[in-house]
């Protein structure tokens, strides 16, 4: 290998839920080359695949139906080695089972509301609205109406949250999100199918976890940016 490559060390690492769903492998940083190559090998097992994709982020895109052939599963142990300046080795260690992580509903509130700060958005908490309060909104500018209104609802009285976001639309025509759980997806889905099928156009249900990893590749991004001293 060359030196640029000679230096890296096996890397162990485990595979994560948005790897396995989304077809990616992040590469951490003890095992990102100075360089990176835009396009790979991977060696999975039997498995080769050429030309793979590796985007800015350092992560090699091999795609969702990839993954399921190379039996990369969320919370599989691998070790990463690089055999040559274009290919990238990945070995089974053993299958590794952590904890369900309980959603918190005032974390997530919080990350939202910092995820519109990190987008430059005018970002509130605890927002009135009549004789209730949402969640999180975020406005364009100081004065104006909300434009995006969000209610983190991971379990409990589902027909309050949309009774709100619904009002909101009505007020001021705010953009609806309703933040759940994969597990009370279809329960919302029946209300806004109901109840509420007046914002069944506009009204967005996320699982919590979409919310989590943005959060987190938006804070690495500005982590990135003052390292850099972009900012």
């Amino acid at each position: 290998m060359t030196s640029n490559y000679s230096k890296l060390s096996m890397v162990v690492k485990v595979v994560s839920k948005s790897e396995a769903k989304y077809g990616f492998i992040l590469l951490p940083r003890e095992a990102r080359p100075r360089t990176l190559p835009t396009r790979v090998s991977v060696v999975v097992g039997e498995v080769r695949l050429s030309g793979v994709r590796v985007d800015r982020y350092a992560r090699l895109w091999l795609g969702r139906s990839k993954i399921s052939e190379t039996r990369l599963k969320e919370g599989l142990k691998v070790e990463l080695e690089w055999t040559s300046p274009s290919e990238l080795k990945v070995t089974f260690l053993e299958a590794v089972t952590t904890p369900s992580e309980s959603p918190d509903h005032n974390a997530i509130r919080d990350m939202l509301y910092e995820i519109g700060e990190l987008k430059g958005k005018l970002a509130l908490k605890e927002y009135p609205i009549d004789s209730m309060r949402l969640d999180v909104v975020w406005k364009k500018v100081e004065k104006g109406n909300p434009y995006i209104a969000f209610e983190v609802q991971v379990a409990g009285n589902f027909f309050e949250a949309l009774t709100k976001l619904k009002h909101a639309w009505d007020l001021w025509n705010s953009t609806p999100f309703l933040v759940t759980t994969e597990e009370y997806v279809d329960r919302a889905l029946k209300l806004v199918e109901g109840s509420f099928h007046e914002i069944k156009h506009v009204i967005r249900i996320l699982n919590w976890e979409s919310v989590r990893e943005l959060y987190n590749m938006l804070k690495r991004v500005r982590e990135l940016e003052a390292e850099m001293r972009l900012l």
